[in-house]
């Protein structure tokens, strides 16, 4: 697995030594010690990993000798000077919206509308649409957590009448998904003598996290399928869920804290920075800042508490996809940390437990407490059962563009299966009507 290291061996050969090319010769010799990749290393590609090393080396040696001039002026004669077209070595690289055109034949001689034409849905253009390359999936990523993506590019678009871009990489996905859904299950059973089954309870607890989301569906789906295939004459199950482009590019604020009070968000230093555009929280949200797939038990932006690691606090607008990730990771946060339930029998323990009527499910038949206090009962078998979290794994993570039009009307392109539940929020979270 990928990893970060200190370079100590390159370090300690350019410590000391004039900051000219004859040092950086020292750290690259040095560099194969810091960063060893034997022929065979896992991965392969051990000559292009070790030039990519080295590449890494040379940048920050560009930059360096570029930047200190301006930071100590006095020590520019010192400095030894970069060829003009080096200079690009030291720029953070920015890669632009992914472009593609569609083109469609036209036969000579073919009637328009015809057979082996192109012809579009008379309604298309006043249905919601979304088109997307859908290559991979972790059940539910794509049908509700990414609405709230785009909610959170709606507001800058919206108040700066501008497109905005906002993408997240593999790790800030999978942090701001979360899992689906982990169950402990305590259950008892009565058979008899000869093994014949007579009852069973079952106590189903589902880890909902910080919201309840969709867990209500699918506890429903764990109680019909708890009596697997066998027939029950006395049946209990019960269930809860236990808590704890031309545009602008955006990078989201994420909470570090699993359970916290926010005390100050300064986003003073990321404002100052080159190409940044704004930064927005739950004080900018023109609408509504509650937002959910079924209940409004989730927010926007945090506002003065997050209850999990991944919860959105605001978001960076900028000129480019890495100056709205660099200034994201200028935003400071002050937390005052607060107790956390971080498993579910943490949850159990506590009885920390939600208590809308939709988290609490139960499926009965005959009388269970009766079986197992029957004579015929001759066993009685008691136990746990834990079945682990998904991880979110689809291989497109999510993202989304959203473009204000004219009339307050909001465009979005976004990699979601459920284009109305974001049309829905989107304008909730705006204060618009669905038509826009």
């Amino acid at each position: 697995a990928a990893k970060t290291v200190m370079a100590k061996e390159v370090a300690a050969a350019m410590q000391g030594k004039e900051w000219d090319t004859s040092a950086l010769q020292l750290g690259l010799q040095a560099l194969p010690k810091d960063v060893p990749l034997a022929p065979d290393v896992p991965g392969g590609m051990a000559e292009f990993r070790s030039s990519l090393a080295a590449s890494f080396l040379y940048k920050f040696f560009v930059h360096a000798s570029l930047k200190l001039p301006a930071d100590a002026p006095a020590a520019a004669i010192l400095v030894p000077q970069v060829a003009m077209e080096e200079h690009s070595a030291a720029a953070a690289y920015s890669r632009g919206p992914n472009r593609g055109l569609q083109y469609t034949e036209i036969k000579e001689g073919a009637v328009e509308g015809g057979a082996g034409t192109s012809l579009m849905h008379c309604s298309a253009d006043l249905q919601v649409q979304c088109k997307t390359k859908r290559i991979g999936g972790g059940f539910g990523g794509k049908e509700t957590r990414s609405v709230f993506l785009c909610c959170a590019a709606a507001v800058p678009a919206y108040l700066l009448q501008r497109s905005v871009r906002l993408c997240l990489d593999r790790d800030e996905d999978m942090m701001s998904t979360g899992q689906r859904h982990a169950f402990v299950a305590k259950y008892k059973v009565a058979c008899t003598a000869e093994g014949k089954l007579l009852g069973l309870h079952s106590d189903f607890y589902n880890n909902a996290g910080n919201s309840l989301d969709l867990s209500h569906s699918i506890m429903d789906r764990c109680l019909f399928h708890c009596d697997n295939s066998y027939k029950w004459p006395n049946l209990r199950a019960v269930s809860a869920a236990a808590g704890g482009s031309d545009g602008l590019h955006a990078a989201l604020v994420f909470s570090e804290k699993p359970h916290a009070k926010l005390l100050s968000v300064d986003a003073a230093e990321a404002l100052a920075m080159e190409g940044v555009a704004g930064f927005f929280s739950a004080k900018d949200v023109p609408g509504g800042n509650d937002i959910g797939p079924v209940l409004h038990d989730e927010q926007v932006f945090a506002t003065d508490t997050v209850t999990c690691v991944g919860q959105v606090i605001g978001v960076v607008v900028a000129e480019t996809e890495q100056q709205a990730r660099s200034a994201a990771l200028a935003v400071k946060v002050t937390y005052e940390e607060l107790p956390a339930i971080m498993s579910i029998e943490e949850a159990i323990e506590a009885e920390s437990f939600y208590s809308h009527p939709m988290a609490v499910h139960k499926l009965e038949c005959g009388n269970v407490d009766a079986c197992f206090a029957s004579p015929e009962a001759a066993h009685v078998l008691e136990g746990d059962m834990r079945v682990g979290g998904q991880e979110h794994f689809y291989l497109e993570p999510n993202c989304c563009v959203v473009t204000p039009v004219e009339g307050d009307e909001i465009t979005m392109v976004a990699s979601t299966q459920c284009p109305m539940k974001h049309q829905k929020s989107v304008a909730h979270a705006l204060g618009l009507p669905m038509n826009k």
